[in-house]
């Protein structure tokens, strides 16, 4: 197979809450796909709970072909916020 039908792919992905990131997959057959959550510094620098970033998907040529390939980015629901309200019974 030469070098050029397996060359590296990335596709880039930002203002994600890359925190919650847990998992990227190609929707056609589900395939999971590798990835990295890079937090802005911004984001980082100001103790951001939830900071967002870029989220950096690795892929090959075969992921991304097709018409019109879609990915699915699954994220964790955000964190509960904690009510300083006191309930009374």
């Amino acid at each position: 197979m030469p070098a050029a039908d397996c060359a590296a792919l990335t596709l880039v992905l930002r203002d994600i809450p890359v925190n919650r990131v847990r998992s990227v997959r190609r929707l056609s057959d589900a395939r999971l796909l590798q990835w990295t959550a890079v937090p802005a510094l911004p984001e980082v620098h100001r103790g951001a709970v939830d900071p967002r970033g870029e989220l950096v998907i690795a892929m090959t040529e075969d992921d991304a072909a097709g018409l019109c390939p879609v990915f699915a980015v699954d994220l964790a629901p955000p964190q509960a916020r904690l009510s300083t309200r006191r309930l009374t019974p």
